[in-house]
């Protein structure tokens, strides 16, 4: 499905209704639809567009730009989604955890463990919203990408690969691998952020403790040298949340 006026159609054929489509990217790999929406309104919007996915072809995402870094990724990027996504198929998740922390001792070989303190999941959605006020922002659209898979999606905004965020194909294998592990899949995405929802997280610490180590790395640190302080404050975090947060610098 290629119109955005079938897309539109399919929607309200399911009671959702939507401004008509704009494009946002035209690339070898299709094109990138988008609709402006109110930011208090954007997650609940995306709530209802998603289980539509499958019916429209196409993978919506949250999206806001402030510093234009989003276009200038799509722009400048080069290789196409196919390109990233057959790259993607050959890294496994695991090992490429493991090569990440071997190639940077200094960064992700100190970490400090620290004691296991109860810690609240995490809640709430920042894309839509002012980091310091809590404000809805300006600028929030909802783009419609052409892939029905949550974890392919960055390969389609060509995002990542500056200082410690993961190239494009690095972000596919590593959601994917959550995906699977998790249920986890992207919400919400800006220049320096990505925020998914998570339907089987984990409810134990074993795990919890695991997959903080693998965040950590995914993070390239943020989470825990600019955020938990401790891997086992952020493990704490994770057991139970249903949404996950990352920033890059």
């Amino acid at each position: 499905m290629t119109d955005p006026t079938a897309i539109t159609t399919v929607l309200a054929e399911h009671g959702v209704h939507v401004p008509a489509l704009q494009v946002q990217h035209a690339g070898p790999d299709g094109t990138i639809y988008r609709f402006d929406v109110d930011a208090r309104d954007a997650v609940p919007t995306w709530e209802r567009l998603r289980p539509l996915a499958d019916k429209t072809g196409y993978y919506p995402v949250v999206c806001h730009d402030e510093q234009g870094t989003l276009a200038e990724l799509a722009e400048f990027n080069e290789g196409s989604a196919t390109d990233t996504l057959r790259i993607a198929d050959g890294i496994v998740a695991a090992e490429w955890f493991e090569a990440r922390a071997a190639d940077e001792p200094e960064l992700y070989g100190e970490v400090e463990l620290g004691e296991w303190e109860p810690t609240e999941p995490q809640t709430g959605w920042s894309v839509p919203f002012d980091v310091l006020s809590g404000k809805p922002v300006d600028g929030v659209w909802i783009a419609f990408v052409p892939t029905t898979d949550p974890w392919k999606v960055l390969a389609y905004l060509r995002y990542g690969g500056w200082n410690e965020c993961p190239a494009s194909e690095e972000h596919v294998a590593v959601q994917r691998d959550w995906h699977e592990r998790f249920g986890a899949e992207l919400v919400c995405v800006s220049g320096d952020v990505v925020e998914m929802r998570v339907a089987r997280p984990p409810t134990d610490r074993e795990a919890a403790v695991a997959l903080a180590r693998e965040q950590f790395l995914y993070s390239g640190g943020d989470l825990v040298y600019q955020g938990y302080e401790t891997l086992n404050r952020l493990a704490a975090s994770l057991v139970g949340a249903e949404y996950w947060y990352f920033w890059w610098d």
